[in-house]
């Protein structure tokens, strides 16, 4: 980034940078020593280069980068001793519309997030990144600063969580024991089939349901509420009681409870294994 320096022919400063997240304008702040632009002891450029996170630095308008630091050098695949700064259009060649889009309301609104494009490196391999952006203001003008981050670990991890989570469904849905998730008000949330076999509803017919009200005798509505309250102090347990059938019979099972829990570790609700 080139720049005739912070300091005035006549001795006055030139305004500080104003970073992301400060909407006022730039200031005048004398620092300690006089500083060029281009010094490395230029606060805004000392951070810019100097941080973990990849990061261009654009013109206004949003068509050419006027510096880059390390960091996004390195997440482009590009030596970090690379001097030319390439083209947008090299980087984001399939998507450069959505980037300038993405750029005009940094432009507008001073800030946008969560705006996730595919980027190319210099060899031409595709990388994920979700783009973040503030519209600063510098000593030459207004610049615009963009982040990127690397979505492909996030997206790994997402996939990797979805194909655990398809083998979870997977083993539930085909176990011969009936499987039962209720919250703490005994709400039916999820039934396999092999519940629909044994009590002959349906799964509409049992999901948003009531359980105890539904599924037990009067008498026995208590023992389930009983144990409602046990899941809730965290206590698993093992029981034998009689569920009631849609067509008015009863069948003794086996219910082997155990609590849910949220990521606070909070009980937010109970996982029955239920065998006849």
């Amino acid at each position: 980034m080139n720049s005739a320096g912070n300091k005035k022919p006549s001795g006055e400063v030139a305004p500080s940078p104003v970073f992301p997240g400060d909407s006022r304008k730039a200031t005048v702040d004398p620092p300690a020593a006089p500083s060029t632009a281009d010094s490395p002891e230029n606060p805004f450029l000392l951070l810019f280069h100097q941080s973990s996170e990849a990061l261009l630095l654009l013109d206004c308008g949003g068509r050419n980068i006027l510096d880059w630091n390390p960091a996004a050098r390195t997440l482009l695949g590009y030596s970090t001793s690379t001097e030319n700064l390439p083209p947008l259009s090299h980087i984001f060649p399939r998507q450069i519309r959505r980037l300038r889009a993405f750029c005009r309301k940094v432009l507008e609104e001073g800030a946008a997030s969560h705006h996730d494009l595919i980027g190319y490196t210099s060899r031409g391999t595709p990388v994920p990144v979700t783009l973040r952006g503030w519209r600063i203001v510098l000593p030459e003008g207004e610049h615009l600063l963009i982040r990127l981050e690397d979505r492909t670990k996030r997206d790994r991890t997402e996939q990797a969580l979805w194909e655990s989570r398809y083998l979870f469904r997977t083993l539930i849905e085909n176990m011969q024991e009936g499987v039962m998730i209720v919250d703490n008000d005994d709400v039916i949330q999820f039934i396999n089939p092999r519940i629909t076999q044994m009590l002959g509803y349906t799964e509409e017919e049992l999901i948003g349901k009531v359980g105890y009200k539904l599924l037990f005798s009067r008498r026995d509505q208590k023992i389930i509420r009983e144990k409602n309250r046990l899941r809730t102090r965290k206590i698993a347990d093992r029981y034998e009681i009689r569920m009631r059938r849609k067509s008015g019979g009863y069948i003794w099972v086996q219910i082997s409870g155990v609590p849910i829990t949220d990521a606070g570790g909070n009980v937010v609700g109970s996982f029955g294994i239920i065998t006849d």
